[in-house]
């Protein structure tokens, strides 16, 4: 079977480095970040056994909903440093950020069901892994989607300057995000294995004169263009 236009295959590792994006891109990436209000659910470990699905791991008493930003590594009223795990569907958020200050640490394992930024209306629902501090995100299983109506639909890994963001997949799927941007502000980096990547308009790895890195050893990637 010919391979779609779209899709790369690999079956050795490769480092893909970029150190500069398109001027005109940069206006949409700073133009995305600019949500409307929404609820904020902290996570606390209130429930202590690490289940994203556990309202006692919230700060509201509940898992967070469309409508919700969710923070896993935040400090107060959340934790500083973090760990949730997912293995059931039904996870959602409208705006995801793993590390939310500076020193903080959030962290999620991933071995099945699914997380979806699920905003119903038109604002840019983003998962940011890394946002001003430590993110790391690894995924063994499941899908890891975007069904918002924007057109502009971020994975973010290492947002503001000083963070540092991680993606490892190694099974599962990632879908629906226009963009996926390895390195932004801060240091990015994401390891794919067995496994599908779609971001269907951009991949953006090193954006600007910071670290980014983008290995892949196994799976399909479908992008339109890379950066």
């Amino acid at each position: 079977m010919r391979p779609h236009p779209g899709i790369y295959y690999t079956k050795t590792a490769r480092v893909l480095r970029i150190g500069a994006m398109l001027a005109g891109v940069f206006g949409i990436l700073t133009i995305a970040v600019f949500n409307a209000p929404a609820g904020n659910d902290y996570w606390n470990d209130g429930g202590g056994d690490n289940d994203w699905t556990t309202g006692a791991n919230w700060n509201t008493g509940a898992p967070p909903t469309a409508a919700d930003v969710a923070y896993i590594g935040s400090g107060s009223p959340g934790t500083n440093n973090a760990t949730a795990t997912i293995t059931q569907l039904g996870a959602q958020y409208y705006d995801f950020k793993l590390g939310d200050l500076a020193g903080t640490t959030g962290s999620v394992t991933m071995t099945g069901g699914s997380l979806t930024a699920n905003d119903p209306g038109l604002n840019a629902a983003v998962m940011f892994v890394g946002y001003n501090g430590v993110g790391n995100f690894i995924q063994t299983g499941g899908v890891v989607s975007n069904v918002d109506k924007s057109s502009f639909k971020y994975l973010y890994l290492g947002y503001n300057a000083g963070s540092s963001g991680s993606y490892e997949l190694n099974e599962g799927k990632i879908a629906g995000f226009s963009h996926l941007v390895v390195g932004r502000s801060g240091s990015g980096i994401f390891v794919q294995n067995p496994g599908s990547t779609n971001a269907p308009s951009y991949i953006i790895v090193c954006y600007g004169n910071n670290s980014g890195v983008y290995t892949m050893s196994g799976g399909v990637v479908n992008v339109s263009q890379l950066v």
